[in-house]
This record gives C-alpha cells, structure tokens and sequence, in this order.
C-alpha cells in the first residue's frame, strides 16, 4: 500500500456526507479520508440513504478520498447495482489507478 505522506504519523478519518435533494434525479455522496473495512458500514448507509428517494445517477465527490481498499470498492459496486449510473467525481490517480487495476475502470464515470 501507498503512504500518502513520509512520516506522517496521522491516521487519516474517513467521513461521509449526503445531499439527496442536489438535483432531480441525482443524488451526491462526498467522501474523504481512508474509505476501508472501518468506514465501509458507514458509507453503505450513505448510499441506502442516498437511493431511498430512487434517483437514476448517483454521484461520489471523491476529491478527498486519499485511500479505499477492496471494502470501498464493494461499496461502489452495490451503489452500482441499485441506480442506472454511478459518476466518480475528482478521484485522485491512486484511487483511478486501483479502479483500472480491479478491471472496473469501465463501470464508473469519471469526472475529473
């Protein structure tokens, strides 16, 4: 695994925010810090939260997601399941990279 910073000593929280009401049809879920198997309970309760009122795009501001493991990719992956299309938003090349290497590049829209 990557280190984000030499010697940095901090763990890095990871935290979830959700505005179902962005727009008609959308939803939006920001994340940040380390999405992994701590975080993963809280970010699949954003997501239900996210698609309860059943909008076709979901989208992930992900601008400050600095780490996700195979926990958050499962994430993204039931999100994927449960709306038409899920966008990325901002990811940064780590975690576009991990995307490409899990062969799920082509399942997410990126935006950058």
């Amino acid at each position: 695994m990557a280190e984000l910073e030499e010697n940095s000593g901090a763990q890095l929280q990871f935290s979830v925010r959700v505005d179902d009401g962005a727009e008609p049809g959308a939803a939006l879920v920001w994340l940040s810090g380390d999405l992994d198997l701590a975080g993963a309970d809280e970010a699949r309760a954003a997501v239900d939260q996210a698609v309860a009122a059943g909008p076709a795009t979901l989208t992930f501001d992900v601008t400050e997601l600095r780490f996700m493991d195979s926990s958050g990719i499962a994430v993204l992956i039931a999100a994927a399941q449960k709306v038409d299309s899920v966008v990325l938003r901002n990811p940064s090349p780590v975690i576009q990279r991990l995307l490409t290497l899990a062969g799920l590049a082509d399942v997410f829209v990126i935006e950058t």
